[in-house]
């Protein structure tokens, strides 16, 4: 959960596992602030966790994942739909938001 449109109030939020481990995840987030929903292919099937948060500031929360497999963030960013990427432990590291999550 997390205030992806920016109303104040928790959107709802769910993800959908590909098939494969090299598949896309799929984020389904209903607003809200409307009831509509978007989606977004964002991150691994089998490598990445899920560490959504407010990462540009924006006061919307962004789509993020964990690469366990190098180290790294990949933060979509909610004001302007762009990516980035940061290197911030090592491989097989657990981000603290999803350490109890195996």
């Amino acid at each position: 959960p997390g205030d992806y449109d920016g109303d104040g109030k928790t959107d709802y939020a769910v993800v959908r596992e590909g098939s494969t481990p090299d598949a896309n995840l799929v984020w389904y987030i209903r607003r809200s602030s409307d009831g509509g929903f978007n989606a977004y292919s964002f991150g691994l099937t089998g490598s990445d966790l899920l560490v959504q948060g407010d990462y540009d500031g924006d006061g919307k929360t962004d789509i993020a994942v964990w690469r366990n497999t190098t180290g790294q963030f990949f933060v979509l960013n909610s004001s302007n739909l762009s990516l980035t990427v940061n290197q911030w432990g090592s491989p097989n590291d657990f981000p603290v938001a999803s350490y109890d999550t195996h």
